[in-house]
């Protein structure tokens, strides 16, 4: 993976404008939290409309900083934890990731929320979005939930419509969710969009 030398934070965001002074950060999220729409349930008939998802192989970090994507998303857990995976490959090279996911609360009520940061890479801004997908990073069983990966593929789209989108398998490698599952989840949410799998090679 080539080293992020220029990429260099530009700013964090979540849900558009906000900055992510801490201070901000707690009022907002606690005059929004509970005002999301209950998530659809992922168990919902499949949308009439047709898969948009596009696969390829490679490495979704590489091929972000190649200038292949505008927004990579990752899903993360509530716990302000980043240690494995492909979230600690996006902590290394986009710290400011790292600290919009740090400068929101702690707790399984972002679940289904989700934060940013944009990066200047040589004149050009990618956005990374933490995607809460999951309560926390330990535990048996599976650690995916279902309808936040909805709900924030749901956010995704309201806020970065026409924009290329990249991201892993989100939910079904250490959080052991079943993508067979989680695949057309995040096709009716992102439809009309260009998304594409990004399924590891180096």
């Amino acid at each position: 993976i080539p080293q992020p030398i220029a990429c260099l934070p530009q700013h964090i965001n979540r849900k558009g404008s906000l900055k992510t002074h801490p201070q901000a950060f707690q009022a907002a999220f606690k005059h929004r939290k509970g005002s999301l729409k209950p998530p659809t349930p992922y168990f919902q008939a499949a949308s009439p409309r047709s898969p948009t998802m596009q696969t390829r192989s490679g490495d979704l970090i590489a091929l972000a900083l190649a200038g292949e994507f505008d927004v990579i998303i990752h899903g993360c857990n509530c716990q302000h934890t980043m240690g494995a995976g492909i979230a600690k490959q996006i902590k290394t090279h986009f710290p400011a990731a790292y600290a919009a996911d740090c400068a929101t609360p702690k707790g399984a009520s972002k679940l289904g929320h989700i934060s940013s940061a944009t990066v200047d890479c040589n004149g050009r801004e990618l956005i990374i979005v933490n995607a809460y997908t999951q309560d926390n990073w330990c535990g048996s069983g599976v650690l995916a939930d279902y309808a936040a990966i909805r709900a924030a593929m749901r956010q995704v789209k309201a806020q970065f419509a026409g924009k290329r989108i990249g991201y892993p398998k989100i939910g079904a490698g250490l959080a052991r969710g079943d993508w067979a599952t989680i695949a057309p989840i995040i096709d009716e949410e992102l439809a009309g969009e260009q998304h594409t799998l990004v399924i590891y090679e180096p």
